[in-house]
């Protein structure tokens, strides 16, 4: 090689640059010296080789102090960002995660493309997983030549070993050392290093029997078998030498952590589309398939050119929010179907529906994503329940992990050690996501399970809670599907830099429990932490029918006179194995593994006695019965009436609109057991009414008198502003006071029986409809931005000030003269919602001064409906329904016993407090005259 040719071929890279000159000069000196050149520059061409494993990193924060202290309680994103200089001509093999890169690129390549097409459905972008989740854990390794990258031996085992991520490290550290100029050689110099020494010291000693041989052949051959069945080794230059290519066995956090990044970077396919939320509506944008590439870097936006054309086109100094302003201003974006968010929601039992086979028999796939649904659809009417794979899965992390993996999609999961804001931050962003997705869609859903249940305290997520609850109307979540299964779902760039991914079963015709092992219909994954929102449908099935809806159930004909009216259409006809005689049903059972346990499950599942009203029914009579009495459940057999559900009202969760089920308070008295109104407590936490947050035991403790501690209903409002004081509290009222305060006033109007059904939905209306919420937490990207900036600065000062501001918001609560608009000076409001309905502080002065307990009355008015229901058969009542009217009137009266006790002891304690007040004199008048008084 010539220096002329070595030197275009390095001076493309700025580190490089600096690694030739060093070459020259040394050539130089070499020659004078009477070397041979062109024999000095060839002994090190092979090293220098080595060089183009280069990190990129991102050198520029581009988050200024002065953005991040201006907007230290805002989450207000940043747009400007600086291409890194790297990028500008060069295509670096490795590049560090950056989803404001991906925006820029992907919103300008889109609008370029538009702009030559004409058309959005032409548009196809070539797609890698490398550039939508944070896949640099990789880096280090795809770095390394390929003689010392890791093989499969360093992933396949429980845990990634320390001694050889610790040897890893420093082969790449001293290779980054040799980029920015240091030592050529990156081999191993075979000196222990004290911190090496220190290690191998502290690990514990292992048995030489434990290191025999014959033991450690059967430990490595073992693991060798096991390892083929999900991981292939691969040291070709652009690979981390492995590619995991299935999720298999338990494993730490670490390992779980390369596997499913390995698995994104190597082997999955990409998605069916990429599609961006807007206000105006989704945009859809198809993806080039990379399932025939082998190195699926080849379509990142890096060796696509798509960088350097931004570079090119615009300039390295770029404003995210100017280029996505001229997306929404070059495309067509609408929201045909959009369902705009009216206060009230009628659902009706169409909605609940969905046939497959029509479906099949009127449509013809004109995109991958249509191809794709039909495809899953003919999978799903073929296949039974009992021989279902688990279609979504978890991280399944070994014991003594510390982290939950069960709450973590097994692709995306990422360390899983995330505070309790961090996990927060990013359940909120999904939350947003989804019901900006599914409402510019006209596709409906409300929150449930655990979700619905946070609603009720304060409208904010539970801080311990690791995922959401969703439930859709079937025939809502098969269009879902259909238009966005498999697709990468983008935040609206005005407001977060989230990507997230939707993933809906193959079997989604089946709407009973079967083997138990597909419970849930879809999931909306993060695509950076694999944190996610469960998704199920509810729909009409065959299910037994629950004992509750007995009224119902006598309204139909007797079984002997019931004729089925309604069919389920997307039944499996019931003949499946029947054709075979038991002579071959054994042979096959010895001959096939697997149709041996398809039959195991089969007759287990048809031996099983279901429960419930219609247990003697056949499974046609049962479907026809639930269409009938309008009976929908899901696939974990949670079930409702129609009426339960509709009509849908739009509430606020976490500062999102969404929708609630009609009878919320209901089905939360089903699903879990009857929750206090004031002060509770649950994992660790308290709810404390005053600030309307959940607050962790200890913090409460640390901020209050013990007297009070003992019960947090007495507490005055001098001791909740004094707990503002302390961070964790201060930061969690400061997020949600508007937002739970606005809930606060829809429950009391909710609950205030002084007015009429349509009183109330008149003032819920004015109260709820046309407002608008920031998102509650900062974008969790921009959030480390900003905390970097800020690394070196005293920011209590500015805390302090807030604090203040916060304590002032708590008193005017206390004096009931909060302004409901919360700041939006273009809302009109023609009540005084202060005048409207109580406040959860009347409750709390009721309570320390009459004894006043609503978690009491609200269990009597309970008990008195049950016993009315029973009461009302008259003649007809049972013995075991009388022994349930005694049991009943008997605990009525304990709980009239506790609340007249409770009544008197706050009587004595008010009585107490008025003596002492009297026994001492008044400090302004101590020593004042008669006459002057």
């Amino acid at each position: 090689m010539s220096p002329q040719t070595l030197y275009r071929s390095l001076r493309r890279s700025r580190a490089l640059r600096y690694g030739l000159a060093i070459i020259l000069i040394n050539a130089a000196i070499l020659s004078i010296m009477r070397y041979d050149s062109d024999i000095v520059l060839a002994s090190v061409g092979d090293k220098l080789s080595k060089l183009r494993y280069q990190s990129t990193g991102i050198p520029d924060n581009d988050i200024t102090k002065e953005f991040a202290l201006e907007n230290y309680f805002t989450t207000k994103l940043a747009y400007g960002y600086k291409v890194p200089h790297v990028f500008h001509e060069e295509k670096p093999m490795v590049y560090d995660y950056d989803p404001r890169l991906t925006n820029a690129v992907f919103l300008h390549q889109i609008t370029k493309q538009f702009q030559r097409l004409g058309d959005v459905t032409q548009i196809e972008l070539p797609f890698s997983w490398y550039d939508w989740s944070d896949l640099s854990v990789l880096n280090g390794y795809i770095e390394l030549p390929p003689s010392d990258k890791p093989g499969c031996e360093y992933v396949c085992r429980r845990s990634l070993r320390k001694t050889d991520t610790a040897q890893l490290q420093k082969k790449i550290d001293k290779l980054h050392a040799l980029q920015n100029g240091g030592s050529f050689s990156i081999e191993d110099d075979g000196v222990e290093d004290s911190e090496d020494a220190a290690e191998k010291e502290s690990m514990p000693k292992i048995s030489p029997r434990a290191l025999s041989p014959r033991r450690t052949r059967v430990r490595n051959s073992r693991e060798a078998k096991n390892c083929a069945k999900y991981c292939k080794t691969d040291k070709s230059p652009n690979q981390p030498g492995f590619r995991i290519f299935r999720q298999l066995f338990k494993g730490k956090p670490n390992l779980k952590t390369v596997h499913g990044r390995s698995f994104l970077y190597s082997e999955a396919p990409s998605p069916n589309s990429i599609v961006l939320v807007t206000k105006k509506g989704n945009l859809q944008i198809n993806v080039k398939s990379n399932d025939q590439l082998d190195n699926k870097q080849d379509h990142n936006m890096v060796n696509s050119g798509f960088v350097q054309e931004l570079v090119r086109d615009r300039s390295a100094d770029i404003n995210i929010l100017e280029i996505y302003h001229d997306l929404l201003e070059t495309l067509p974006i609408s929201k045909p179907n959009e369902l705009n968010f009216k206060y009230k929601v009628d659902l009706t039992h169409d909605d609940f529906t969905f046939n497959a086979p029509e479906y099949l028999d009127t449509h013809t796939p004109n995109t991958r994503y249509e191809k794709a649904f039909q495809d899953s659809l003919h999978f799903s009417l073929q296949n039974r329940d009992e021989v279902l794979k688990k279609y979504l899965n978890e991280a399944m992390l070994a014991r003594g992990s510390g982290v939950n993996g069960g709450h973590f999609d097994s692709r995306f999961f990422n360390d899983g050690k995330y505070s309790d804001e961090e996990r927060q931050a990013v359940l909120t962003r999904l939350l947003r996501t989804w019901f900006a997705l599914t409402s510019n869609a006209g596709l409906l859903s409300w929150v449930s399970h655990g979700a619905l249940l946070a609603h009720e305290f304060n409208a904010v997520g539970f801080p311990w809670d690791d995922d959401l609850d969703i439930q859709m109307p079937f025939k809502h979540f098969a269009r879902l599907a259909e238009l966005y299964n498999s697709s990468i779902i983008v935040e609206d760039p005005e407001y977060g830099l989230g990507r997230f991914y939707l993933d809906t079963t193959n079997s989604i015709t089946h709407r009973s429990k079967g083997n138990g092992l597909n419970r849930i219909d879809g999931r909306f994954i993060d695509t950076n932490t694999g944190f996610f929102i469960d998704v199920t449908a509810l729909g009409v099935s065959p299910i037994s029918l629950p004992t509750r809806y007995v009224e119902q159930y006598k309204t139909l004909p007797k079984k002997k006179d019931l004729e089925i009216e309604n069919w389920d259409p997307n039944v499996i006809l019931d003949d499946y194995y029947t054709w075979l005689t038991t002579e071959e049903e054994l042979q096959l059972s010895k001959d096939d593994a697997v149709f041996a346990e398809r039959m195991k499950k089969l007759k287990e599942l048809r031996s099983a006695k279901p429960s419930g009203l219609t247990k003697a029914n056949t499974l046609q009579e049962r479907f026809d019965i639930n269409t009938r009495l309008r009976v929908y459940n899901c696939r974990n057999e949670h079930s409702y009436v129609l009426e339960e559900l509709s009509p849908l009202r739009l509430s606020y969760q976490d500062k999102v609109k969404v929708y609630l089920p009609n009878s919320a308070p209901t089905l939360l008295e089903r699903e879990y057991k009857k929750q206090p109104k004031l002060t509770g407590d649950f994992r660790g936490y308290f709810f404390l009414p005053a600030i309307r947050n959940w607050v962790g035991f200890k913090t409460v403790l640390d901020s209050v008198d013990f007297s009070v501690f003992q019960d947090l209903n007495t507490a005055e409002e001098v001791d909740m502003v004094a707990m503002l004081d302390n961070d964790e509290v201060f930061n969690a009222y400061r997020r949600t006071y508007d937002a739970s305060l606005l809930h606060e006033k829809e429950s009391k109007i909710i609950s205030d029986s002084a007015y009429s059904e349509e009183e109330k939905d008149r003032l819920l209306t004015e109260l709820m409809m046309g407002r608008h919420f920031d998102p509650i937490f900062k974008d969790p990207f921009q959030s480390k931005l900003e905390a970097l900036a800020l690394e070196d600065t005293d920011v209590k000062p500015l805390i302090d000030t807030e604090k203040e501001k916060m304590k002032e918001q708590l008193k005017i609560e206390y004096a009931k003269t909060v302004d409901y608009t919360f700041g939006d000076s273009n809302m009109q409001l023609s009540h005084d919602f202060n005048k409207v309905s109580r406040t959860l502080k009347d409750d709390l002065y009721d309570y320390k001064f009459n004894g006043y307990q609503p978690d009491l009355d609200a269990k009597i008015v309970q008990l008195q409906k049950q016993i009315d229901s029973v009461s009302g058969k008259g003649d007809a009542m049972s013995k075991e329904d009388k022994e349930a009217v005694a049991k009943w009137q008997q605990e009525i009266m304990t709980l009239h016993q506790k609340k007249t006790k409770a009544e008197e002891e706050a009587l004595a304690a008010e009585a107490a407090q008025n003596n002492e007040a009297e026994a001492k004199p008044d400090a302004d008048s101590a020593g004042a005259s008669p006459i002057e008084e």
